[in-house]
C-alpha cells in the first residue's frame, strides 16, 4: 500500500485547489470547476475565496460572470447549502443531486408541517412559474400559489431557508438569477445557461466524487460523505462503483 506524509497530502491539496499559486483572471471559471464549486452561504465569501486563487480578481469580475456572462451560477448544492458552480457543471451536479431525498422524508415533512403532496405540487409548478421569467422570491411564491392553489404554503415558499425550493434546485428546475436591488431572483437553469445535458444519477455521482478526490484527496468514506452531505453508507455505495479507479493509501 502506498503511503504519504501529511506534508505531501497538504502540498497536493494546496496545489490542486490553486492555493499554492494564483492563476490569471482568465482562469476564473476553471478555478471554480476545480474547487468543486465555491461555498456561497455568505455570498461575500465567494470573491474572497476566489481572490486567494485568481490574480487581481475584483468583485465586478465575479458579478459579471454570475449576471452577464452566466458562466457561473449560484444554487443549492452540497450539504443543502449555497454554492457557486460553473454553468457547464451545473447539469452534472444537479443530476448527482437527484438522489437527495432528505427534504421529502417523513421527519422533515413533519417538522415543517408539510405533506409529500405539497412538495410534489411545488416541484411540478416551478418550471411553469419560471418559464421565460426572472422572479424574486415573493413573485415566485405568488406564482406557485396561483398554480397550486395551496395557500397554506405561503410562508414556507417565502422562507429564506428555502425548504420548498431546495428540492427543485437539486433537480435542476431552478437556480438563482441576477440580483434585483437587494432581492435575489430565480430562473430556470435550462433557459438561463442554455444547453442542458442530462446524466444518469449514479454516473454523475461518480464524476463528482472523482473530482472531489482529485483535489481534496486522499479522503475516507466519512469525509466524502460529510462533503457531499449524505450518510456514510451512501457515499460508500458510490465509491464502490468507482473502485477500479481508486487506490487505498495510508
Amino acid at each position: 500500500m502506498t503511503s504519504f506524509s501529511w506534508e505531501q497530502v497538504t502540498s497536493w491539496r494546496l496545489a490542486r485547489a490553486h492555493l499554492a499559486r494564483r492563476v490569471t483572471g482568465a482562469g476564473l471559471v476553471q478555478v471554480v470547476a476545480d474547487m468543486c464549486g465555491a461555498h456561497a452561504q455568505i455570498m461575500s465569501s465567494v470573491p474572497l475565496a476566489l481572490a486567494a486563487r485568481v490574480s487581481r480578481l475584483k468583485q465586478a469580475r465575479v458579478d459579471a460572470a454570475l449576471q452577464e456572462e452566466r458562466s457561473l451560477v449560484k444554487t443549492w448544492a452540497m450539504r443543502g447549502t449555497l454554492h457557486v458552480l460553473t454553468a457547464d457543471d451545473l447539469p452534472l451536479y444537479c443530476a448527482a443531486q437527484r438522489s437527495r431525498d432528505q427534504y421529502m422524508n417523513p421527519p422533515f415533512l413533519k417538522y415543517f408541517g408539510l405533506e409529500l403532496a405539497d412538495v410534489e405540487a411545488v416541484l411540478d409548478a416551478i418550471p411553469r412559474a419560471l418559464d421565460g421569467q426572472v422572479l424574486t422570491r415573493g413573485e415566485l411564491a405568488d406564482r406557485i400559489l396561483e398554480i397550486t392553489k395551496r395557500r397554506h404554503l405561503a410562508d414556507r415558499l417565502r422562507s429564506g431557508w428555502g425548504e420548498l425550493l431546495k428540492p427543485a434546485a437539486f433537480r435542476g428546475l431552478m437556480c438563482f438569477g441576477p440580483q434585483s436591488g437587494r432581492a435575489v431572483t430565480f430562473v430556470r437553469p435550462d433557459q438561463w445557461v442554455g444547453q442542458w445535458t442530462d446524466y444518469d444519477t449514479d454516473d454523475a455521482l461518480q464524476q463528482v466524487f472523482r473530482r472531489f478526490l482529485a483535489v481534496y484527496g486522499p479522503a475516507s468514506r466519512a469525509e466524502v460523505a460529510r462533503w457531499w452531505g449524505v450518510r456514510v453508507p451512501e457515499a460508500g455505495r458510490v465509491l464502490k462503483l468507482m473502485e477500479q479507479d481508486l487506490a487505498e493509501v495510508e
